[in-house]
């Protein structure tokens, strides 16, 4: 039992630190390289997520899809770019829960109680439950945060 919760620790850890890595350096012709149509993330004077259409050395240019409304905004006023992954994000913060509530499960499947019948599967089950609540409130603030969108430029 301990080497199937380790092995679940394991994958936990490289699925966190695969997400979480940053693009080294990332430099302003990374976000000119962007086809146009492109979903991004821009954070200046005010947080934006919008569709690409233009890149130029000190301007960026993008649509809001639903309102039809274009920005524009300066190379100097822009923090940083990202693309937004939100469904990825909130399988990340998700993870822990899952993976407490599915061990729980594993556990009570597999124990053995003899005559204490009525506490047998209790335990577990309350791991379990408190891991798919986890799982859940993980899951809302990985999608509300959206912890693991790549940074594609970020003002030096």
């Amino acid at each position: 039992m301990r080497k199937l919760i380790g092995i679940f620790c394991l994958i936990f850890a490289v699925t966190l630190t695969a997400s979480a890595q940053a693009v080294p350096n990332p430099s302003w012709s990374r976000v000119q390289a962007l086809p146009v149509g492109t979903n991004i993330h821009v954070k200046a004077k005010k947080s934006t997520v919008c569709a690409l259409q233009s890149a130029t050395a000190d301007t960026l240019t993008c649509l809001h899809k639903e309102s039809q409304k274009v920005d524009t905004f300066q190379l100097a006023e822009i923090k940083w770019v990202k693309i937004p992954h939100v469904g990825r994000s909130a399988a990340a913060g998700a993870a822990p829960g899952v993976v407490i509530a599915g061990v729980a499960g594993i556990v009570e499947a597999t124990e053995h109680c003899g005559l204490n019948t009525w506490f047998c599967g209790l335990l577990p089950a309350i791991i379990g439950a408190l891991g798919l609540a986890g799982a859940i409130i993980g899951g809302i603030v990985g999608a509300l945060t959206d912890f693991t969108a790549p940074t594609i430029y970020r003002r030096p």
